[in-house]
């Protein structure tokens, strides 16, 4: 863990007031009360590598480093909850344990109890994680070949060996890396202005009615809308014209990609792997384990501890990762995306990152959620109420108290 006492005196006098006020998270569950950043601040704080943003970067990397040590607490204790009848004594299963209890979404419960579940037959990659010598990324990179008597050779390589690295050599291992079940597809279309001037409108409109949405659900629901009104068009009898504009948009090529892939290799090794950043200093596990005889009752209170635990580091997690990644300040670091600057600097992956910045970024346009936020609505539940106008917000928070996050969705 960390200390903000031990910033340095220049980021004391220049970085927002509020950043530095935060104290170093403890179990006893008092909710952060960070103040959104404004655009002229951010960009006073970032600009030409000001002493503030250096300390910003700082406070997200250790905040990364210390959420990475409780999510591996955190999945051996998921895995010891599922031996036995353990999770019956509580009276529901995984996931709704984990959505309604600890604050974690499905999948996200899943990697971990299976991450706790596979490291029980990893000793090797158990320790170097528990001790902090290995970060959570890596890990689950190379968990699909560190078996047996290979454990050891892939526990060295993830110790000093970079997230791209790790990956090139699984995939050449024939193993996938953890996150490529679900590849991302990226497409491009050519738009002239005025084509690309009606698409930028109906985005935007598309944000309006869905306060808080993705980029691809308004691309949906922009496809949903022309779908509906297709068939009535006077000026497009059939659906040829649709499979027409379909036909534009076609996946990035290889070549693409292949080349994205060469310029971030290129400033890893431009950077000499990123040498000139502050060291950060390894973050231990919290805890021993648990105990094959613990009862329900004694997981469930550790585990608990855990969670509160990690939504105070995910806190700072959203908060400084969206200040980060808003200024493009991993750019001037030498990282060539967002993602791998949290793959290789903060330890964790890109989606864990980016969905507490994309709420982080909805709160900070919106004083309704923000309010429900400092009353100590969970994060499930704040994402769910992200998704409404403002003006229905204020009215929607005291119900998210009562209910559970299947009602409140439903």
């Amino acid at each position: 863990m960390f200390t903000m006492r031990n910033a340095p005196t220049q980021a004391h006098a220049r970085a927002p007031a509020r950043l530095l006020e935060v104290r170093q998270p403890t179990v006893a569950g008092e909710v952060l009360e960070l103040e959104p950043f404004s655009s002229a601040e951010l960009e006073a704080l970032f600009r030409g590598g000001e002493a503030g943003a250096d300390f910003c970067e700082t406070v997200l990397a250790r905040a990364a480093r210390g959420r990475g040590a409780v999510d591996v607490a955190l999945a051996e204790g998921l895995h010891a909850l599922r031996q036995g009848d353990r999770l019956p004594q509580l009276g529901c299963h995984l996931d709704d344990y984990a959505r309604e209890v600890l604050d974690l979404g499905r999948r996200a419960a899943e990697e971990l109890a299976r991450l706790g579940r596979e490291l029980g037959t990893r000793p090797l990659l158990r320790e170097a994680l528990r001790s902090g010598r290995v970060r959570l990324r890596a890990a689950q990179t190379v968990l699909g070949v560190a078996k047996g008597g290979e454990e050891r050779v892939w526990v060295e390589r993830a110790a000093r060996l970079t997230v791209r690295e790790l990956e090139e050599r699984v995939r050449r291992a024939g193993a996938l890396p953890e996150e490529d079940d679900e590849a991302w597809l990226t497409l491009r279309t050519t738009l002239d202005d005025e084509e690309r001037a009606a698409v930028d409108e109906a985005l935007a409109l598309a944000g309006e009615i869905m306060p808080g949405s993705s980029r691809m659900e308004q691309v949906e629901a922009m496809a949903q809308e022309l779908a509906g009104v297709l068939p009535a068009h006077p000026d497009i009898p059939d659906a040829d014209h649709l499979r027409a504009m379909c036909g534009a948009l076609r996946p990035v090529g290889d070549g693409v990609q292949a080349r994205a892939h060469q310029r971030a290799a290129e400033l890893e090794a431009e950077t000499e792997r990123w040498s000139l950043l502050s060291a950060l200093p390894e973050v231990r596990v919290p805890g021993a384990g648990f105990e094959a005889g613990a009862t329900a009752q004694e997981l469930d209170a550790a585990v608990r501890e855990l969670a509160r635990l990690r939504a105070q580091w995910d806190d700072l997690l959203g908060y400084c990762g969206l200040a980060v990644k808003k200024s493009r300040m991993y750019q001037l670091l030498g990282f060539s995306s967002f993602r791998q600057y949290c793959e290789e600097r903060l330890g964790l992956s890109a989606r864990s990152v980016e969905q507490r910045a994309a709420l982080e970024e909805r709160r900070w346009r919106s004083p309704a959620l923000t309010e429900a936020k400092r009353q100590g609505l969970p994060f499930e539940k704040l994402r769910l109420l992200a998704r409404l106008p403002d003006e229905e917000l204020g009215s929607w928070t005291p119900r998210a108290h009562a209910l559970t996050c299947v009602e409140l969705r439903r």
